[in-house]
């Protein structure tokens, strides 16, 4: 994980809180405005895009680890979740550009 945030911290991704996943041990979900041509109708501006680590360790041990990135706008009143998941912290790091570059195209031909 640390490979992942130092990657969104050169890519000019803010940090902030992740609150209301207590499980969830990494407390922390990057986000950064994308370049579009539309703009998300309820903040008027472009979404952004949002990269959300999870770890979570179970009761007997095992370790589950994931990457989400996502795209969340407002387009003729209908609220899209856009997004790419079940991505280790390495292949996020490795596709981030590439998974940018579709979520952002996606965006703008719904």
């Amino acid at each position: 994980m640390e490979k992942l945030k130092q990657v969104l911290k050169e890519k000019g991704f803010s940090f902030y809180l992740n609150h209301g996943d207590d499980d969830n041990l990494i407390q922390w979900y990057a986000a950064k405005r994308i370049q579009s041509n539309r703009d998300c109708e309820l903040n008027q501006h472009e979404p952004s895009i949002c990269v959300m680590p999870t770890h979570y360790k179970f009761t007997d041990g095992r370790d589950y680890i994931d990457t989400r990135i996502e795209v969340i706008g407002q387009f003729k009143g209908v609220w899209w979740h856009l997004l790419a998941y079940s991505l280790l912290p390495d292949e996020a790091v490795q596709r981030l550009d590439e998974i940018t570059e579709t979520l952002t195209r996606l965006w703008e031909t719904v």
